[in-house]
């Protein structure tokens, strides 16, 4: 999970599809210019995971087949 911070400097909470350690970088590479992202130290939960259509590999990372990143709304 990543934070980031648009412009209206109203934090939102994104999903990266991606080892842990690439997250901020792909997320940096969509969101627009200017806008900030960091790590958020928690993990999504299996759960929280399969209602997002997104899975465990085997490595332990998350995957999402048909995104690399995805904002999660209301949060």
């Amino acid at each position: 999970m990543v934070r980031v911070t648009p412009d209206d400097r109203v934090p939102e909470i994104w999903l990266a599809a991606t080892p842990q350690d690439e997250a901020v970088s792909a997320v940096l590479d969509i969101i627009p210019e200017g806008w900030a992202a960091s790590l958020v130290q928690r993990q999504l939960s299996e759960e929280h995971a399969a209602a997002l259509n997104m899975k465990r590999e085997k490595s332990g990372n998350i995957s999402r087949p048909d995104r690399l990143a995805i904002p999660l709304r209301g949060s």
